[in-house]
């Protein structure tokens, strides 16, 4: 990996903190709300431009011919192990807060689910919310992955190097559950017990797969057994390894699998012989180690219009904790 842009000899939270607002402080308005307002999980309009502001009149007498206006508040506090948070520093933050609306404590870490001195102090202010750095990196990779955004040199720049240093800093927790998009591949699951995509396609390092289909994510989610990154499908189950990640144990192991996984992707028609793909082995649908959520998740993701929109375009990331206890994907 390249050197990271910001400076990493020092290990301390007001380092972090304050690299982390002069990343925000240099990006674009848009992209910085878009950021803070996943942060604090609220739609936030930090500063508005505004022509001839008609509601000035009935007060004034007078209407200007623009105004720029924000009115907001947000504490940052940051901490750089797990299990770091106490609950009275939490508490003199809050205070601090007074009785204004907009204004929030963001309790930064790298815990993979809220601290619960948190959670208990969320329940009853609900301005006080916590943010991991799992998070931010998501909220980054969004950005980049489902081009809804157009983003400059400048601030890619930027917002790249910052999740280096995330990285390097490891404050990134593995997370536990890939969730793919899987019109076509939750049935070529059940049939196979595998995931099959492009050759050498990237994920984070997990234990489990979901599918999401048809506006919802799946109740099964497999285990992973075996990850192989190019794999050249044959006709009659055989196939040809190209990457460096299957080794004769693994062949001893996972060999018979392969061959089920390859024999019946090609005589389904959903693979064509000759073909390179990356294989996720997997548990199947019955077996012990696959994991069974009570209901299948409903999908309420929607754009900053209201308008409905998919959970997951390319690949997203969560914990079992949350997988498991989840109603709907925004609590995902």
């Amino acid at each position: 990996m390249s050197p990271c842009l910001f400076s990493t000899y020092s290990q301390n939270e007001n380092r972090v903190t304050s690299t982390f607002l002069a990343v925000l402080s240099s990006l674009s308005l848009n992209l910085m709300q878009q950021i803070i307002g996943a942060m604090i999980g609220d739609e936030v309009e930090l500063i508005s431009f505004t022509n001839q502001p008609a509601s000035m009149r009935q007060k004034y007498h007078s209407v200007p011919d623009a105004m720029i206006s924000g009115d907001f508040k947000i504490l940052i506090e940051t901490k750089l192990q797990q299990n770091a948070v106490e609950e009275g520093h939490i508490k003199r933050h809050q205070e601090q807060l007074g009785n204004r609306k907009n204004a929030y404590l963001v309790i930064l870490t790298p815990d993979p689910a809220c601290p619960s001195v948190v959670e208990n102090i969320s329940s009853k202010d609900p301005r006080v919310v916590w943010c991991s750095f799992n998070q931010i990196n998501n909220i980054i990779n969004d950005f980049f992955e489902n081009g809804s955004e157009v983003i400059s040199e400048k601030d890619a720049f930027l917002l790249k190097n910052f999740q280096m240093l995330l990285d390097h800093e490891n404050l990134l927790s593995q997370p536990e559950v890939l969730i793919v998009p899987a019109r076509f591949a939750w049935s070529h699951y059940l049939n196979t017990s595998s995931y099959v995509c492009q050759p050498n396609r990237t994920f984070q390092k997990t234990t489990y797969i979901a599918f999401y289909n048809r506006g919802n994510i799946m109740r099964k989610v497999p285990k992973i057994l075996k990850t192989v990154n190019e794999v050249v499908f044959e006709e009659e189950g055989n196939f040809e390894v190209l990457s460096d990640d299957w080794s004769k144990s693994d062949e001893k192991e996972f060999g018979e699998k392969m061959k089920e996984v390859v024999k019946k992707s090609i005589g389904s028609s959903s693979h064509k012989a000759g073909e390179s793909h990356k294989v996720l082995l997997l548990t199947g649908p019955e077996e012990k180690e696959t994991i069974c959520i009570n209901k299948e998740i409903p999908n309420d993701s929607v754009d900053k219009n209201g308008a409905p929109i998919a959970f997951v375009l390319k690949q997203r990331y969560t914990s079992l904790e949350k997988l498991l206890i989840a109603k709907k994907t925004s609590e995902l």
